[in-house]
């Protein structure tokens, strides 16, 4: 208001002015990060401060020598020093010009050093910034992943776990990827996946991550070493978050779960299992894996039974699962009191009708996935809804 013309006679307006200020506030974050990559450099900077201060003191001193008698425009120390940084500076602003041989000469080699510092604190500010590159798009992803719910953490970027991003991507379910692997990060990025480049075996790493937010963490790498150390430093932070761990030998089994993993992924007995049923039921397992990876359009899910949802204590038979057009191919009881102990967990398979359902039981369900989708949504509002009754 206060550089409208028809308010100008109220001067009191113009204190609005002042606010534009506050615009600078959104940069704050950006500047805090440039300080901070010159304070990486501050050695090369001070040098570099040292040199050109150098030059100036002896440049300067040296053209008052040659020109305080033969030129009117230098008759001080400080006229020498004034021209002297303007000319290294590649400025030139040409109010002070040499008048002796001398003088010219100094001139040409204080241009020529001025040309070659400049290019030095260009290449330092630089690099600084190419070495923080990584740091501040670690930052940037980190704050990312900060704003989601309920997503997955993939350590190691390896084939499976390429994978299964690709399987989350497709169920459009959130998650990030830490690898110490620049070239699995790139890989990564190509693909428009969350990825940082971080060695998950350091604890530093998860110190900016709300792990009230993580749904599972999966460790992938290809050392058991690795996915110990992984598995400490998640549980070091947190003591119910879902953990995962790949292994390739059975020895580092009981470690595993030691370090805290929930369960246990070994590729090698996986792959022995399905390569001595498909000798023998080749049509049966190629079904069943066809279902598991949806290629076809019915999929395999598991659905809990919540607290206050309509599953909530009633008999199998009750649910008419079929006019959902579902089947239930089991239930998952845990029978602990801890919910991530695998260990403690039945699996009935062909419940019956008389099977009775209790919170937290898990249903293995089969069926297209908008059944799917449609009986997950069923269960969550009717939760909602009665435990909000009760309250």
């Amino acid at each position: 208001l206060a550089i409208l013309p028809s308010y100008r006679e109220i001067r009191i307006l113009r204190v609005f002015v002042l606010f534009r200020v506050f615009k600078l506030l959104r940069y704050s974050q950006h500047i805090t990060h440039f300080l901070k990559v010159l304070a990486s450099k501050k050695l090369e900077l001070f040098t570099l401060f040292l040199l050109v201060a150098f030059v100036v003191l002896i440049s300067g001193i040296s053209i008052y020598v040659f020109e305080e008698r033969h030129n009117p425009n230098i008759s001080t120390l400080f006229d020498s020093f004034y021209w002297s940084l303007v000319t290294i500076s590649t400025v030139g602003y040409g109010d002070i010009t040499p008048q002796t041989n001398e003088g010219r000469a100094i001139t040409l080699i204080i241009i020529l050093t001025g040309i070659g510092l400049i290019s030095f604190a260009t290449s330092i500010i630089v690099s600084a910034f190419n070495e923080k590159m990584e740091e501040v798009k670690e930052s940037r992803v980190l704050n990312s992943v900060n704003r989601l719910n309920d997503f997955y953490i993939i350590c190691g970027y390896t084939h499976i776990a390429e994978l299964l991003a690709n399987r989350l991507k497709r169920e459009k379910k959130d998650f990030v990827i830490l690898d110490i692997d620049k070239k699995n990060i790139e890989k990564a990025y190509s693909k428009d996946y969350l990825a940082v480049a971080a060695d998950a075996t350091k604890k530093e790493v998860f110190r900016k991550i709300d792990f009230n937010k993580v749904k599972a963490v999966i460790a992938l790498t290809n050392k058991d070493m690795h996915n110990i150390f992984i598995c400490l430093n998640v549980r070091s932070f947190s003591k119910d978050v879902f953990l995962i761990s790949r292994t390739t030998n059975i020895n580092s089994y009981k470690k595993l779960k030691l370090a805290g993993a929930n369960y246990l992924i070994s590729p090698y007995d996986t792959a022995r299992i399905y390569s001595a049923n498909i000798i023998e039921q080749p049509i049966a397992i190629e079904a069943i894996n066809d279902i598991l990876i949806a290629k076809k359009n019915a999929l395999c899910d598991q659905v809990e039974v919540l607290k206050g949802s309509f599953l909530e204590n009633k008999k199998v038979g009750e649910i008419d699962i079929g006019k959902y057009k579902l089947i239930i191919l089991g239930v998952i009881r845990n029978l602990s009191a801890n919910l991530l102990d695998t260990n403690k967990k039945e699996f009935f398979f062909n419940p019956s009708d008389d099977f009775k359902l209790k919170v937290n039981d898990i249903l293995i369900i089969m069926g297209y996935s908008i059944s799917i989708a449609n009986f997950k949504t069923l269960v969550t509002e009717s939760s909602i809804k009665n435990v909000r009754k009760k309250r």
